[in-house]
């Protein structure tokens, strides 16, 4: 995960998924996820490649989770799994990029969470979640009676989250999905 906010909302998203899509409540994970800015994961540097040797050992599993921002996000995963392979191809590495901005995942579920939090009621969003450039901005004008916070408010937002309608709305969500079924 890259972001602070993403990385704190991270857990949450998991552990809901993995208990409400596949029935697990034993899956082990670190309460704030491993993270590494975006700048990073490029070839050019080696945090990702030094993330993954130090996670291997101790995992049954790697779950990358990243915003694919303008990058294609399936090039993005190819090329994540297939240097994860190189590195410890002896543990499952799967690399879930979410279209554009995890806000995107948030965005999908608009309709379910209208009402709530700091969202009012008749909070909507017309169009498709993932063709949003700046998702954070999108969400943030959303919200009302103070700023959208990523550090605060993307793990409250993330547990209120409707997983079967955001599944629905967002191609990138669903493929998180089935990439943690994949690990479990």
């Amino acid at each position: 995960m890259e972001g602070h906010g993403d990385s704190l909302a991270l857990p949450t998203l998991i552990t809901r998924v993995a208990r409400e899509r596949f029935q697990r409540t034993d899956v082990v994970m670190p309460k704030t996820p491993m993270r590494i800015t975006r700048s990073r994961f490029s070839a050019n540097f080696d945090d990702y490649s030094k993330a993954l040797q130090l996670l291997a050992p101790q995992c049954d599993g790697i779950l990358v989770v990243l915003d694919s921002d303008d990058d294609d996000p399936a090039t993005l995963r190819s090329s994540l799994e297939s240097r994860a392979q190189q590195l410890v191809g002896h543990v499952p590495v799967r690399v879930a990029p979410a279209v554009r901005e995890y806000e995107a995942w948030l965005i999908a579920s608009i309709p379910e969470m209208a009402g709530q939090l700091t969202l009012p009621a008749d909070a909507t969003y017309s169009g498709s979640a993932e063709s949003v450039r700046g998702a954070k901005g999108a969400f943030k004008k959303l919200t009302t009676n103070r700023v959208y916070s990523e550090t605060v408010d993307q793990k409250k937002f993330t547990a209120i989250l409707d997983i079967t309608a955001t599944e629905s709305r967002s191609p990138s969500f669903a493929q998180f999905i089935q990439l943690l079924g994949e690990l479990l």
